[in-house]
């Protein structure tokens, strides 16, 4: 889906993107939480998986397949 908008919806689109931001900090927030419950042992990788998906729809698969078209990338690299 996209948001059509017109040349006048400057302070709309301008409210759209702040919120855009918060959710995109809520989100690393809470994939920092399952990688710490993780890391704990408190949940399995398979749980960690399907919670950021649910946190994070798509990222997972997307950042999966990024890895593996660029395979001089080692997962720890890619973590800044």
């Amino acid at each position: 889906m996209h948001v059509s908008v017109n040349k006048d919806d400057r302070a709309y689109v301008l409210d759209l993107l702040r919120l855009v931001s918060r959710r995109v900090r809520e989100i690393d927030q809470e994939v920092t939480t399952i990688g710490t419950a993780l890391a704990q042992n408190r949940i399995t990788p398979q749980m960690a998986i399907e919670w950021s998906e649910c946190v994070a729809p798509g990222c997972i698969d997307a950042v999966h397949l990024s890895l593996i078209e660029s395979p001089e990338i080692v997962p720890s690299e890619a973590v800044a």
